[in-house]
Formats: structure tokens, sequence, C-alpha cells
């Protein structure tokens, strides 16, 4: 199902929309949304879950990153704690090193990716926010694209949720 979102045109692909109470946001970074993920989420004991992950010249960190949590997405699904249509969202802070066509790449092949590029470098924090903000589900996470935190704790806070 696609649908046609204001402002926003959507690239060739699948598209689900998680149900979520999540307000509409503006924002004065000026992202733009690369792809939209969208699910719907039919059993309430199933959680829609977004990863947030804020990536400044991070070139080479993405594609490790980038597999160990569409991993840990596969493994989440297959064993029924969150739905098909949760996603990872890589927000590209400014980056230089290429890191933009990096996550162009994850999500124009089809992975549970969205990218989200900043117009230019405005900090961790601010990157993390305009992720957050822009970001569908049930549940946020949000980790650091070296993977510093142990992605397991994931599995955890869900069974909290």
């Amino acid at each position: 199902m696609r649908e046609k979102l204001p402002g926003l045109p959507l690239p060739p692909g699948r598209y689900r929309r998680c149900q979520s109470k999540t307000a509409s946001f503006r924002t004065k970074c000026h992202a733009s949304l690369s792809r939209l993920a969208i699910a719907e989420v039919e059993d309430n004991d199933m959680i829609c879950l977004t990863i947030v992950v804020p990536c400044f010249n991070e070139k080479d960190a993405i594609p490790e990153t980038a597999s160990r949590l569409f991993t840990l997405l596969r493994h989440l699904e297959a064993i029924g704690k969150i739905t098909a249509g949760s996603t990872v969202c890589f927000v590209d802070d400014g980056s230089v090193d290429g890191t933009w066509a990096l996550i162009r790449n994850l999500v124009d092949t089809g992975s549970p990716a969205t990218g989200l590029k900043l117009s230019r470098n405005f900090g961790h924090q601010a990157a993390l926010m305009a992720g957050l903000l822009s970001a569908h589900g049930d549940a946020l996470v949000s980790i650091d694209a070296d993977l510093q935190d142990d992605i397991e704790t994931i599995e955890k806070m869900l069974d909290a949720h």
C-alpha cells in the first residue's frame, strides 16, 4: 500500500505504517526523509520497534552496525516480539565521508532501514532528537553507530515494555 504524504515524494519500494500515537513534528534541522517505514500493527502484543542510530562520519562502522541490527530485528520478529514493519533509522548528521551513500544503499536494497539526512552537522544530540522525532513505532530505542552498547539489551527492554 502506498500513500502520498504532502511534501514527501515516496521512492519505489514497500511501505507500511506503524500505528502509533506519535504526533507530527516540525524541526529546524531541515531534515529530509529518504524513505518512510510503515507497518500496520494487527496484534496488540507485538511492538513496532524503531532503532535510531545517529551517524557522523561512520562510513567504516555502518556495514557491521547495519548487519548486526538487521540480524537482531529478524530474530525479534521470528520470535514474535516485534512486527515486520520494525526498522533501523540511520540519521546522517552532516557526514562528509560517504556515510549517506551507504545509508541510501541500505534503504534502496530493501533492508529494514530508513535514512534521515541533516543539512549540516548539528551535533550528536540534535541528530538523535531529529531521529526520535521522525521515527514511527510503539517503542523507540537509540544506539550509537559504533555499537559500544550491547544490542542484546534491546530484547530485555522489549520484555519489560
